[in-house]
């Protein structure tokens, strides 16, 4: 890919003409509304939303946000029930499609509280589509905790999630002030929070109290409120109060949180004299295009995109070997093995480093590095790296080492097919029959697992001399023509 999807920047052009008629429908005078779109549409933040394909949700999810606000304020306006019912069904569609969407009813109650005239109408609305938004969020919450897209256990205790919020709140102001290059990866992820990152939430978070309460003018007075509403509102899903998410910051969450930012910004240069605000909004506006035409040059390739993300933050395992991936691809072993190793210098002992450095050095013929490495993987204890461990001693014929790692991952994980094969196949050539007939038929427990499985089984029971078991076990592979061949040499086994 060379650049964001043609659909893609489709979708967001229509989202911005959502957005900045959105603003003006609910009062925000044209010149700003515009230029509060202009800077949003132009931040290097927006950047990963638009060029990653997979974060198409995302822009939808804004869509039907934006829907939702537009049949909001015209149910307000006209009184008429259709509206309301496509703000509940807008809302709906936006949680479904990306779930921090629950909290754009919030945004919009908000709103309807600041600048809109007190009416029956307005409890109506808040209760409807708050209520159909909260109770479609449902179901995608138990299925995001059960994914571990929710993890308690990266929150922690009050403190520490509190410390995440500010953190997390300093962390997105240097990145819409383009301190903080766009990456898929930064420091706060690995080590949490830092001193800059906790000083600059507290700034913030200082900054729009005293925004809050000086009042000049009336009118302004609203707007700048709904401004810090808005903001408020898509803070808390991305702040780690109200569920602790696995991944601590994200450019892709912060794109609805930053059209409010560019909202407060476009209320303050609206507030300057006439040369000097139009210098200083085209200038804005200027800088901040040239800055995402630079940062999308890191979406045109994967070697790209994970050298920003590893040059960012080195103690990401997973941007690591991303990146030695992307690079051994590109058929340079020597370079993917000496980014691993980096890796590994930052996070010593790392397992899915150790084990992507074992699978490079071992398909490059270096054998006795890679059963070195893969065994430093596996005595980290990770399954996983214990069965990559397993299925390389047994290519390098070493079984009797290898039934014991074996052994350990199909035992950690009984439900692995893949890991009860392995484990499998090692006794098969020990001779333990036995043994291998539990490991395989704890693997065809599994309703997917491959017909080879079944053969396999078969062929331990005919060493076992248990014909009898075997016809009911390849029932399933009779019925493949491209296993006929190995089903009648089993059967040609069978006492007659």
């Amino acid at each position: 890919q060379h650049g964001p999807h043609v659909s893609q920047l489709l979708l967001f052009g229509l989202l911005l003409w959502a957005f900045g008629t959105l603003l003006i429908r609910w009062g925000v005078p044209p010149a700003v509304a515009w230029l509060a779109t202009l800077l949003w549409a132009t931040h290097p933040i927006c950047v990963q939303s638009v060029a990653w394909m997979s974060e198409r949700k995302g822009i939808l999810a804004a869509l039907f946000v934006a829907a939702t606000g537009h049949a909001w304020i015209r149910y307000r306006a006209s009184q008429r029930i259709g509206w309301l019912v496509l703000a509940m069904v807008c809302a709906v569609c936006g949680v479904w499609s990306k779930a921090p969407a629950v909290f754009g009813p919030l945004a919009f109650a908000a709103w309807d509280l600041i600048l809109l005239p007190r009416a029956r109408s307005r409890w109506l609305a808040i209760v409807l589509v708050g209520g159909a938004a909260v109770a479609a969020s449902v179901p995608v919450v138990v299925i995001a905790s059960q994914m571990r897209v929710i993890d308690e256990e990266e929150g922690g205790a009050h403190v520490a999630r509190l410390a995440a919020a500010v953190g997390s709140l300093g962390h997105y102001v240097q990145s819409m002030t383009l301190v903080q290059k766009p990456a898929l990866s930064y420091p706060i992820q690995s080590d949490g929070p830092g001193a800059l990152d906790l000083v600059l939430g507290v700034l913030a978070l200082l900054g729009a109290a005293a925004a809050a309460l000086v009042r000049r003018t009336a009118e302004t007075y609203k707007l700048r409120l709904a401004a810090l509403a808005w903001i408020g509102a898509w803070f808390l899903p991305i702040s780690h109060l109200i569920a602790p998410v696995h991944i601590l910051v994200a450019d892709r969450y912060a794109f609805l949180f930053a059209f409010g930012v560019c909202l407060a910004i476009a209320l303050a240069i609206e507030q300057l004299r006439g040369t000097l605000r139009l210098a200083l909004a085209g200038g804005l506006v200027c800088l901040l295009a040239v800055r995402s035409v630079q940062e999308e040059q890191a979406w045109t390739n994967s070697i790209e995109l994970f050298t920003r993300a590893f040059e960012t933050n080195p103690r990401d395992p997973q941007m690591c070997e991303n990146l030695a991936s992307a690079i051994y691809a590109a058929g340079d072993a020597n370079t993917a093995l000496a980014i691993l190793h980096a890796g590994v210098t930052a996070r010593p002992r790392e397992p899915h480093l150790l084990m992507k450095a074992s699978q490079i050095l071992w398909q490059t013929g270096e054998h006795d590095a890679a059963l070195g490495t893969a065994q430093a993987a596996a005595e980290s204890g990770l399954s996983s790296a214990a069965w990559r461990y397993a299925v390389l001693l047994e290519l390098a014929n070493h079984p009797q080492d290898a039934v014991w790692w074996a052994r350990r991952a199909a035992r950690y994980h009984p439900e692995l097919e893949m890991y009860q094969r392995t484990y499998a196949t090692i006794l098969v050539e020990l001779g333990r029959l036995d043994e291998a007939e539990w490991a395989l038929r704890t693997a065809i427990a599994s309703p997917d697992h491959p017909v080879l499985d079944d053969l396999r089984l078969a062929d331990v029971l005919v060493r076992l001399h248990r014909y009898a078991e075997v016809p009911a076990v390849l029932d399933r592979a009779r019925h493949d023509p491209l296993l006929s061949h190995q089903v009648k040499r089993i059967e040609a086994q069978l006492p007659h």
